[in-house]
């Protein structure tokens, strides 16, 4: 058996590898978002714990909620909301942040909305948004411009990466 100093292309090798391990062991910043990166589409939301989808569906032909990253690093996101009667569709951009079970959203035209968030672990992922006893519950329903007024405690938007089923298929 030879010994390893006279065969300087393993510990060469073995350096490069150990290199290239240890700097791919820092991905902490890809995986901080887990899951949330994507687009979620509306399904539900409630306020104080009483559903308004109806209310939701009536105004928004559809709704979502696209988070990303971009290619500097930061995260980014959109709310676009197909109106049903105008042509004033709504779009809102900014940033936002994560940390911990906390997501934090910076539209570029209000104040910072700050949400506990929880994805389900169902093949279907589901994505709730909860704003509760602080300001993020009025700035949300300001956000997405339903005329919901009056003392709201809570707010609960629950959003899914499963596209809505076609109500009207076309037959071949």
């Amino acid at each position: 058996m030879r010994p390893l100093l006279k065969r300087p292309w393993t510990i060469v090798a073995a350096c490069i590898g150990l290199v290239w391990m240890l700097a791919g062991c820092d991905l902490a910043d890809e995986d901080d978002l887990g899951e949330l990166p994507g687009s979620w589409r509306a399904t539900d939301l409630s306020v104080d714990g009483i559903s308004v989808k109806e209310q939701l569906d009536t105004q928004y032909d559809r709704l979502v909620l696209t988070l990303r990253r971009g290619a500097e690093g930061g995260e980014f996101f959109t709310f676009i909301g197909r109106e049903q009667e105008t042509d004033d569709d709504l779009i809102v951009q900014g940033t936002f942040d994560v940390d911990g079970d906390e997501l934090t959203l910076f539209p570029d035209t209000t104040s910072p909305i700050e949400f506990d968030y929880a994805i389900s672990d169902t093949a279907d992922a589901t994505l709730r948004l909860r704003a509760e006893e602080g300001a993020s519950e009025d700035l949300i329903l300001d956000l997405l411009r339903l005329p919901i007024r009056g003392a709201v405690d809570q707010v609960d938007l629950y959003l899914s990466k499963r596209p809505r089923p076609v109500s009207n298929p076309i037959s071949r």
